[in-house]
């Protein structure tokens, strides 16, 4: 009787430490050290009554009270406490055949004939013999870790197939009492078997996983470059839009800057030493200019003369545009009412406003294109009650998707000559900025001699007006909110 007491506490010794061993758990409190101690004597005599009563259920019931303790100990839950202390009993159980195999080959010299055997002290070494085994067993480097796979559940079907094999052997060599030697070693062959077809799964399943993290990692390292990458266009698209932004800017106003400088050149008011500089002064524009493309071929007096805002940028800037129309045969006139410098210093700054007027009259003059009608008109008004930059064109009409874009998404009229859209986008920006009011007329054909206006007023109410004669071919795309659209008359 005493030595089947030892066995079983050998038993639960060796299982409750491959359990924590396979899940790689470790016990946080040394109270429940203690306790396990006691649990393993009180089952030990418990399951030597039932083994010698109900030997059928010894192994069942050994295998479903210690997965309960386990998981009130663990906090783990019951199948996964089921599940790994299934396969720590059938691994168990294999090393325990070992360990036999070993002591009976140890002993045989010894007691070889002689049946008066001192069990207590075989089960004692054979114990303290299957737990050397199995601590080296861990010590191999892959199998260290043990199964952490198991917390995944339902990825080890095979390997609890596999020990219940192992636990169905074990309990039919324990059933009968006498089994035939040749019955027996088969039994004994097949728990082998089966053991080493655990132990490949084993490594099978570690080395599966090992690679799977190893994938993992290399997916999460491409995400992170990606990211990163991501990232690093990003920073550059922002800084290639501010950039672009800048030039775009600079085309208007660097080629009107070289040729204010020129025409003060002209003049007989100039000494020879600031004529010099002067000269210098306008070449560097100059070259800047035909880097832009903005330069003039030639320079021509229109008999037109301007009239004048009193803010220098703004005069260059119309002269600019003048001679460029000039150029294209288009009719240029400019409108001047009210104290423009003033609007200069009280409503929008002349850098944001010369912009604005760069991108209206940019847009105007490509869009006039090679029609037949080939007018421009600029009108700048400022007053006590409001202030207002109308341009009107008799270029070709707006797209109608246009209309839904103006502010939202990038969109130009000429994407093949090099256009970006930023000047759109710039100047809903600047609207936006100043709270202004964007109101954009289209002309019924055969009713005037432009095609369309577009004003902007400085009322602080910042609507989006749209009047036309399209607009039923308007409403079919329009989504926005912000925007209104009229009949015209």
């Amino acid at each position: 009787m005493i030595q089947n007491i030892i066995r079983w506490f050998f038993d639960l010794l060796c299982c409750y430490y491959l359990y924590f061993k396979l899940l790689n758990f470790k016990l946080s409190q040394k109270k429940y050290a203690i306790l396990l101690s006691f649990i393993f004597i009180g089952e030990a005599f418990l399951f030597n009554f039932i083994n010698a009563c109900l030997p059928l259920f010894a192994i069942p019931v050994f295998v479903l009270l210690n997965a309960f303790i386990l998981t009130l100990v663990t906090k783990i839950q019951l199948t996964l406490s089921l599940l790994s202390f299934t396969i720590s009993l059938s691994v168990n159980f294999i090393f325990l055949a070992i360990s036999g195999v070993l002591i009976g080959f140890a002993l045989l010299p010894f007691f070889y004939g002689n049946y008066n055997l001192p069990y207590a002290l075989i089960q004692i070494s054979g114990g303290l013999l299957e737990l050397l085994l199995i601590f080296l067993l861990f010590k191999i480097k892959r199998l260290r870790r043990g199964m952490p796979f198991l917390y995944q559940i339902g990825s080890s079907a095979t390997g609890f197939i596999l020990s219940c094999f192992i636990l169905l052997i074990v309990t039919i060599i324990s059933f009968y009492d006498s089994i035939p030697d040749m019955q027996f070693l088969f039994l004994l062959i097949a728990l082998f078997l089966i053991g080493l077809l655990l132990y490949c799964w084993w490594r099978f399943r570690i080395t599966r996983d090992y690679r799977e993290k190893l994938r993992q990692a290399e997916l999460r390292a491409l995400q992170n470059e990606l990211i990163e990458k991501d990232n690093r266009i990003r920073k550059l698209e922002e800084n290639n839009d501010a950039l672009a932004k800048i030039i775009h800017k600079d085309n208007k106003l660097i080629p009107a800057m070289e040729l204010a400088v020129c025409e003060y050149l002209e003049t007989e008011a100039t000494d020879d030493d600031t004529r010099k500089k002067g000269e210098q002064l306008a070449s560097g524009l100059k070259t800047m200019a035909q880097d832009r493309k903005g330069t003039l071929n030639s320079y021509r007096h229109d008999e037109h003369t301007l009239p004048v805002t009193g803010v220098c940028v703004l005069d260059a800037l119309f002269t600019y545009m003048q001679q460029r129309a000039l150029a294209q045969n288009i009719n240029f006139s400019l409108h001047i009412t009210g104290n423009i410098v003033k609007m200069a210093e009280d409503i929008i700054s002349v850098e944001d406003l010369s912009h604005l007027l760069a991108d209206l009259l940019e847009n105007a003059m490509i869009a006039i294109g090679d029609n037949e009608v080939r007018s421009l008109s600029v009108c700048l008004c400022h007053d006590e009650d409001t202030s207002t930059l109308e341009i009107s064109d008799s270029g070709n009409a707006f797209d109608v998707q246009l209309f839904e874009d103006f502010g939202q998404t990038r969109h130009t009229t000429h994407k093949d000559s090099g256009g970006s859209g930023i000047g759109l986008m710039d100047i809903w920006k600047i609207k936006k900025q100043y709270r202004a009011s964007l109101h954009i007329i289209e002309y019924t054909p055969g009713t005037s001699t432009f095609t369309k206006k577009i004003s902007l007023v400085f009322d602080r109410k910042n609507h989006y007006l749209i009047q036309t004669y399209r607009r039923n071919e308007i409403e079919r795309v329009h989504m926005r909110n912000d925007m209104f659209v009229l009949q015209s008359d």
